[in-house]
């Protein structure tokens, strides 16, 4: 049992009806003392009203004490082992000032109830309920003492054990759900500490979630540099050994690259739930896909200039012989970065392929059965048909990447993931110039053309030969460094 909120906001509701009731008590003491022949003249009368008065004056004082925010969360469950021994106290005091039956038992004392409530509705630890809970049931016997004290009716001495001993028997028994609920927290902590923590660094933020995996915005420990953490959850279903090759292979090829144009891998590492993560370098901007849909088709000078950023990437990864296999808009990041505007960051190597192995799956029955096999608007026709792959297949990707960028459409709008295979496979597209807002140059509409060809052949044969392509076009106006500072600072992107 617990009340919603904090600490202290818990304890103000035990005062406030704790204050309630013995307020509530005061009109009814007279009728429950005449049923004992007790005048209101005598000493347990006003013993008991003194009881009852100190019981609402405190439940007040220490409920405004709370809510004036004046104790700390530690201050309040300390003041409240102190309330709860206390209002045990007062409650024994004025139950066993009463005559004591004959028989040395009993009905369930309210003494027994406070002590079982207080410390789940507060929530204490299993230390603050036990020293609560010894303290609530040593009231019965002092109360005993203090009516001695005081000159009322001596109760029997077995009375007076077996009474205590079944106070203390409830404050043990309270302490099983106690230790219980406290397990509980314990392990929910541990659990959130787990998901909000990857090896050295502090989850902060959440940047973007997929199917299954997040990207995190990250804080080390010890270092002030800011990084993002990629995350791939365990226990989804779709093959963990599957997941963590995939996910140890974008490790491996992204600490290969060197190119300032790759993503800079930090750390890498499995979690003890199962959860993949590796540490990159936090970025400042936008991808192109968000980039678009917000500020719409780029002019031809901005496209030249951020492709050959993406190239540079590309050449260095297929001189090492890996094709990304992946490359759309989404993982393609432009981005202000130290000085620079306009800084462009190729990202998610996990469909990485070494180019001298073997690929046994079709694209189309690739997409068939899973979801994390390549995107299908930005697909090269090799791999809906099988063939072998190489760096000219990311080049026929980065086409439909220069499409977008330029008209704000993919290549082929087709219905459905198969049917966007298929005509990448066999249809052939629209040039760009017929769909962009605004003059596209002949030999940049001509480049995006020969990077969409069918077959690898025909297209560019590297990443190298598109650079000098683009350094080739004649554009109205050069796309420098000064024009794409001021493109951010319209926007009010600060430095990285």
């Amino acid at each position: 049992m617990s009340f919603r909120g904090g600490t202290g906001e818990r304890l103000q509701v035990i005062c406030l009806v704790m204050a309630t009731l013995w307020i509530g008590w005061l009109p009814l003491r007279t009728a429950v003392y005449a049923m004992f022949d007790i005048g209101v003249e005598s000493q347990i009368f006003v013993i008991g009203n003194f009881a009852t008065g100190a019981t609402v004056i405190m439940s007040l004082l220490v409920g405004g004490v709370v809510r004036a925010g004046l104790l700390t969360d530690e201050g309040v469950k300390f003041v409240a082992v102190f309330y709860c021994v206390a209002c045990a106290f007062f409650i024994e005091v004025i139950t066993n000032g009463l005559p004591v039956p004959d028989f040395p038992f009993r009905a369930v004392p309210w003494t027994v109830v406070w002590i079982i409530l207080f410390p789940l509705m507060m929530q204490l630890s299993p230390r603050q309920a036990t020293i609560s809970g010894l303290g609530a049931a040593t009231a019965t016997p002092l109360s005993f003492a203090f009516w001695a004290y005081a000159g009322g009716a001596a109760a029997p001495t077995v009375t007076v054990v077996l009474w205590s001993v079944g106070v203390y028997l409830a404050a043990a028994c309270t302490l099983i759900p106690v230790y219980a609920l406290d397990s509980e927290r314990r392990a929910v902590k541990r659990a959130q500490e787990q998901v909000q923590r990857m090896g050295s660094y502090q989850l902060v933020k959440l940047l973007a979630r997929g199917g299954v995996g997040e990207v995190w915005a990250a804080r080390h420990d010890m270092l002030a540099r800011p990084a993002a953490i990629k995350v791939i959850r365990g226990g989804h279903g779709i093959g963990d050994g599957q997941l963590r090759e995939r996910f140890e292979r974008e490790a491996n090829a992204t600490a290969r690259l060197s190119s300032p144009h790759s993503v800079q891998l930090y750390d890498f590492g499995v979690t003890n739930d199962g959860s993949f993560f590796y540490v990159m370098e936090l970025l400042n901007g936008f991808d192109l896909h968000t980039l678009i849909e917000t500020s719409g088709p780029m002019p031809a000078q901005r496209v030249i200039f951020l492709l050959e950023q993406v190239c540079h990437s590309l050449a260095e990864a297929h001189e090492l012989g890996l094709v990304h296999r992946d490359i759309k808009p989404a993982n393609i990041f432009v981005c202000r970065y130290g000085l620079e505007a306009d800084f462009v960051k190729v990202l998610d190597f996990g469909m990485v392929k070494v180019t001298h192995e073997e690929d046994t799956d079709t694209g189309v029955a690739q997409m068939a059965r899973s979801k994390i096999k390549g995107t299908p608007a930005f697909m090269a026709p090799e791999v809906g048909r099988g063939d072998p792959l190489d760096g000219r297949t990311d080049l026929y990707s980065l086409g439909c990447v220069a499409y977008w960028m330029l008209t704000g459409r993919i290549v082929f709008p087709e219905r459905g993931p198969v049917a966007m295979i298929v005509a990448h496979t066999s249809l052939a597209p629209e040039p760009p110039s017929q769909h962009a807002p605004s003059p596209i140059p002949a030999e940049l509409d001509a480049l995006v053309m020969q990077m969409l060809a069918k077959e690898p052949a025909d297209r560019p044969a590297s990443a190298a030969e598109v650079v000098q392509r683009l350094r080739a076009v004649v554009v109205d106006a050069e796309w420098t460094e000064d024009v794409a500072h001021q493109w951010w600072e319209e926007r009010g992107a600060p430095l990285a």
